[in-house]
């Protein structure tokens, strides 16, 4: 029924032509009424996962310019927090690319994280589908990171983070972060999750932007005592589960309501 040498096209005759069941005035009415309630209940859960991005946004702004404070179990306030540099709380470690025509680099059990591997929505989604091999980290510039650590892009994506709980490796647009004891990972990946427009700031380099673990190093943090880091981080994980579930339930009900449709009309 579709025809044209340029662009495929169908004709209005073909249209009229066209054959279509319908149901009785009845059956219409109840089909549209149930549909138009799954698109209201998809609308408002729209709504409250962005309501959900909005206030975890507005939080984390209040919270780590300490207009929002977070007390001891007694009701006392935790101490004032300190000014560190990244680099005296932890350990930077870059990373490489292993040949990737040398498909015996790529058959081990090494995960390999690339920048679009991370997710600008959560810390805590980090993507695993590149594995190498002890061979690949010994003849190339990728190192092993330690877990759990925090993986930060320092080029091709600035300032995207993702935690990892397993031993890794990255390509060389990473600056990996090892933190030392008496610091919570998931802490800082947070409050380095605002830093975004300062690592840009601090970004050099023409046609692809980045900067260098030097540069990450001398990142000036205030860091709150180790009870408020855990506080504030199990505060806001719980923020991102909430959002996480609003998403997830957007998902079901959209993949409910295609099939829906599909065994409705076809």
């Amino acid at each position: 029924m579709v025809f044209g040498s340029g662009q495929p096209l169908i004709t209005g005759t073909q249209i009229k032509s066209l054959k279509i069941a319908f149901p009785l005035i009845a059956e219409q009415e109840k089909i549209a009424s149930f549909l138009d309630a799954i698109a209201t209940h998809l609308t408002q859960l729209h709504r409250k996962h962005e309501l959900l991005q909005t206030y975890k946004r507005g939080v984390m702004q209040k919270i780590f310019s300490q207009q929002i404070r977070f007390k001891q179990a007694d009701g006392t306030p935790f101490p004032d927090w300190e000014k560190k540099r990244l680099g005296d709380i932890g350990k930077l470690t870059g990373g490489g690319t292993p040949d990737t025509n040398n498909k015996d680099y790529w058959s081990g059990d090494i995960p390999w994280v690339s920048s679009s591997d991370i997710s600008e929505d959560s810390i805590h989604k980090l993507s695993i589908t590149r594995f190498i091999n002890e061979k690949a980290v010994k003849e190339s510039a990728t190192k092993v990171i330690t877990a759990p650590s925090i993986l930060l892009i320092s080029r091709v994506g600035v300032g995207k983070l993702a935690i990892s709980q397993q031993l890794v490796c990255t390509s060389q647009d990473f600056s990996n972060f090892t933190p030392k004891q008496n610091n919570n990972l998931v802490f800082l990946a947070y409050l380095l999750s605002t830093k975004k427009n300062k690592l840009l700031s601090i970004s050099q380099g023409t046609s692809i932007k980045g900067f260098t673990g030097y540069d990450i190093s001398r990142l000036s943090l205030e860091i709150p005592a180790i009870d408020e880091q855990e506080k504030i981080a199990t505060f806001l994980t719980g923020m991102d589960c909430k959002i996480d579930a609003t998403k997830q339930q957007i998902q079901k009900i959209e993949k409910f309501k295609q099939g829906l449709l599909q065994k409705m009309f076809v």
